[in-house]
């Protein structure tokens, strides 16, 4: 439940407004959780696309993707993420614009990717 109080702000120190001692500071903060949540974006469709190519092609069940950049140059999109897999295989997954789809390799159990 939130509730607005109609206290006055009172000055401090230094010509700072601050609230009044009780004031309810939920408001402020639901708010802004809100303009946080409204501001993420739906699932790119990227994301669901790899999702179902990492299922078919490595048998991999996306736990979560790290190291995401997408970038546009001119014509051309260049997408790159770092797959985490639920049974803990990790890949690097690189969009290739001429064949439409993503290249993937494994990451080695001491190989860095």
């Amino acid at each position: 439940m939130i509730r607005i109080k109609a206290a006055a702000p009172r000055l401090a120190d230094k010509g700072r407004i601050q609230p009044a001692p009780g004031d309810d500071m939920r408001l402020p903060i639901a708010l802004s959780v809100f303009a946080v949540l409204a501001a993420t974006p739906a699932l790119a469709d990227w994301q669901a696309d790899l999702r179902r190519q990492m299922a078919t092609q490595e048998a991999c069940n996306v736990d979560y993707f790290s190291h995401v950049t997408e970038r546009q140059i001119g014509n051309r999109v260049l997408i790159s993420a770092k797959v985490h897999c639920e049974d803990k295989r990790t890949f690097d997954a690189d969009w290739d614009d001429q064949k439409r789809q993503f290249k993937v390799r494994r990451c080695g159990e001491v190989e860095a990717c």
